[in-house]
């Protein structure tokens, strides 16, 4: 009976707090491997962008080419993308890029 207190609270936690942590990193994880040439992305900082790019370095780790514009392109790591944009917010982001 004095265990059935410390075990309720250790569940709570998990299911309250930490569950949907969980789920929602393993969401932005399958987000990031299935980036694609021409995504349309928001990074951190809530900055709309388009995938240009997916580059490689020597040690394996990949970098992406942002454009912003027709010549202006930024370059980050993948998780720099916090998701994907949805094609019903902004339907004319190819008019606005380029």
């Amino acid at each position: 009976m004095e265990f059935i207190f410390p075990v309720a609270i250790v569940a709570a936690f998990y299911f309250i707090l930490l569950k949907p942590v969980l789920g929602e990193q393993n969401k932005r994880k399958k987000v990031i491997a299935n980036l694609n040439i021409g995504d349309r992305v928001i990074i951190s900082g809530g900055i709309i962008t388009v995938i240009n790019e997916i580059l490689l370095t020597d040690d394996g780790a990949s970098i992406l080419k942002l454009s912003l514009s027709k010549k202006n392109f930024i370059y980050v790591y993948p998780e720099a993308v916090e998701r994907l944009v949805e094609d019903s917010v902004i339907k004319n982001l190819d008019d606005i890029i380029n």
